[in-house]
């Protein structure tokens, strides 16, 4: 039998010619330049993403509005937010004008009135009728009658307030009240049947003792034009 020594350097001498005719059948290498793509990165066209694998999300079209990226449609929703803010500001404006009208100071009651002519609603109407009626003095009354004068359609109950205040006790207030009313004519319609109902009213007026004579010279003034105008 052959000995152990010998054995070992015959496998030896086997794994050698192995090993030389495994590195004979490789190609030899080139180095990779810069230019080369990574080791791990795919060749040739990208495969389709498998169905139901997560796409990159796409950017929605935006608009700038105040310094800022809005998603489109935002502006809608930003612009009525604006407008509950205007009306909620507004309606806390027109409850402290009708608050004001109560300050122990007449200035304030008379910028009260003259501001609340931006509000002309049923409860603006019925805040100057009280007013007229029972403030003490006749700035804050003038101012109440200049509001009335922006209502487009006046009522019943303003007519008579107005040709009340054409007898009013200050002769300043009776001035204010005959340029309203001729502002309330200048825009009634020829037809209007008011119009004969405003002339007797005005026609009773003028026997009275409280009306000035100033204010008696204007209302002439005032029935000549709309005369005039009429025929």
């Amino acid at each position: 039998m052959p000995s152990a020594a010998r054995l070992l350097a015959l496998l030896t001498f086997v794994a050698l010619a192995v090993l030389a005719v495994f590195l004979a059948g490789r190609p030899p290498s080139s180095p990779r330049t810069a230019s080369d793509p990574a080791p791990d990165s795919p060749k040739g066209p990208v495969a389709a993403r498998p169905e139901g694998q997560a796409t990159p999300l796409q950017s929605s079209p935006v608009s700038t509005l105040g310094g800022g990226n809005i998603p489109e449609g935002g502006e809608d929703l930003l612009g009525a937010q604006r407008l509950d803010l205007e009306e909620a500001r507004n309606a806390r404006e027109f409850q402290s004008l009708l608050a004001q009208l109560h300050d122990p100071a007449p200035e304030k009651r008379s910028t009260a009135a003259e501001l609340l002519a931006a509000y002309p609603n049923p409860s603006t109407e019925t805040a100057l009728l009280r007013v007229l009626q029972t403030d003490p003095q006749p700035n804050v009354r003038q101012a109440s009658l200049r509001s009335l004068a922006a209502f487009e359609s006046p009522s019943d109950a303003i007519w008579r307030s107005l040709l009340a205040s054409l007898t009013d006790p200050s002769s300043d207030v009776q001035s204010v009240a005959v340029e309203v009313l001729r502002a309330f004519l200048n825009s009634m319609e020829g037809t209007d049947p008011r119009m004969a109902w405003v002339r007797r009213e005005v026609q009773s007026l003028k026997a009275s003792p409280r009306i000035a004579e100033s204010t008696l010279g204007t209302l002439q003034t005032v029935f000549h034009g709309e005369e005039a105008s009429g025929q």
